[in-house]
């Protein structure tokens, strides 16, 4: 490609400036989404602040190394073409989450997406430290009681806004934990066993706190065991995760009657979210490019990630969406890359029915994206 810019002297000064940028990006957004933030104004406003102008300066080096000629020209006609969709998709529904991931998948072409990951872990896990603080020492704790089928339940938030938000975030910490990990020791299982069973007492949030004992039983089965009909079976479940999770969760919502005992039966195991997304399908239906709705005066909540960006994004964008991640998960099980299948696997399982899919702050493996494809074109010539 054409380089504008010639001289490599701001090369390392902008890898180093990502970097910076990248943590402040992460730090603030789990701030951004605490009880404080959302009871405070002014903090609210300076947390939001921090969050634009940090990714604000990501833009500025994707648009340094765009001009350094590090992209090609079919993938700036790829870009293009899923940034206008994207554009065309924002005019409609005015949350620029999921363009965010285009930008964040093309500056980490040419940095190191492991120690981006790394400094994801640290600045979650000190911003997550930060937010606990901040609840027990302000008002803003967040606990929340409810009575569901005449029991009684206390759910913290133990400084988040939403009670489910620490075992969400502890969810993809440990995830990530084992991608950066050169050994994971007993020592390490035993440790976010504690602190998974910790904040499942104390947040009473089920879906993060079981997916974490499946995780570790998964990672340790692909990693200590020689089954490989399990591993081959597995590379075929990460492929298969997303468009299959996508149609399914459509289909049992869109589908779902009370006449249905296996569907009735589901939405009970699932706590409802069932019927809340088919009450989303059934007022708002979708459209190509997504819509503005008010889903809290409509009376209901798109509980279901995928189900969520179908009715704002619209449909377009979660289709791309799904083809970007599942060519991911592709090429992941063809480099045999344990740890990142079963990020992609774990994080497909959560967009079922919780938040997150596509959602950068959560699910901070898509820097992953060039790593990954460089690995698999690398076999492929050696082949």
């Amino acid at each position: 490609m054409f380089k504008l810019i010639k001289s490599d002297k701001f090369d390392s000064l902008a890898e180093k400036v990502l970097y910076y940028s990248y943590f402040v990006y992460q730090f603030m957004f789990l701030l951004h989404v605490s009880a404080l933030a959302h009871s405070v104004s002014l903090y609210d406003k300076l947390t939001s602040i921090a969050i634009i102008l940090s990714f604000g300066i990501i833009l500025l080096i994707d648009l340094y190394y765009l001009l350094r000629g590090n992209y090609t020209l079919n993938e700036i006609i790829i870009y293009g073409i899923v940034g206008t969709l994207l554009l065309i998709s924002l005019l409609n529904y005015k949350d620029v989450m999921v363009a965010v991931n285009l930008f964040a998948v093309m500056v980490f072409k040419k940095a190191d997406p492991k120690k981006g990951l790394r400094i994801y872990f640290i600045a979650t896990a000190i911003g997550m430290i930060c937010v606990m603080l901040l609840g027990v020492l302000t008002p803003y704790t967040a606990n929340i009681t409810r009575t569901i089928s005449g029991i009684k339940r206390i759910r913290y938030g133990l400084g988040f806004f939403f009670t489910s938000f620490a075992s969400h975030y502890f969810l993809s910490l440990v995830l990530v934990f084992l991608i950066i990990c050169k050994k994971v020791k007993l020592s390490h299982y035993i440790i976010i066993s504690i602190i998974n069973s910790i904040i499942f007492y104390l947040t009473d949030t089920k879906a993060p706190f079981i997916y974490i004992w499946l995780i570790l039983i998964t990672y340790y089965i692909l990693t200590k065991t020689n089954l490989y009909i399990f591993k081959k079976t597995f590379c075929y479940l990460t492929v298969l995760s997303y468009p299959v999770l996508t149609i399914f969760t459509i289909a049992i919502s869109y589908n779902y009657n009370d006449q249905n005992k296996f569907l009735v039966i589901l939405n009970k195991v699932l706590t409802g979210r069932l019927i809340l997304t088919h009450n989303a399908l059934e007022k708002c239906k979708f459209t190509l490019f997504g819509q503005t709705v008010d889903i809290w005066g409509e009376g209901f909540y798109i509980d279901s990630s995928i189900i969520n960006m179908l009715v704002l994004n619209g449909l377009i964008i979660l289709i791309v969406s799904v083809v970007f991640m599942t060519i991911f998960s592709y090429f992941s099980a063809k480099n045999k890359d344990i740890p990142l299948m079963i990020a992609l696997s774990f994080f497909a399982l959560r967009s079922a029915f919780d938040w997150g899919f596509m959602a950068f702050q959560m699910t901070p493996i898509i820097i992953l994206f060039y790593n990954t494809l460089d690995t698999y074109l690398s076999k492929k010539r050696n082949e």
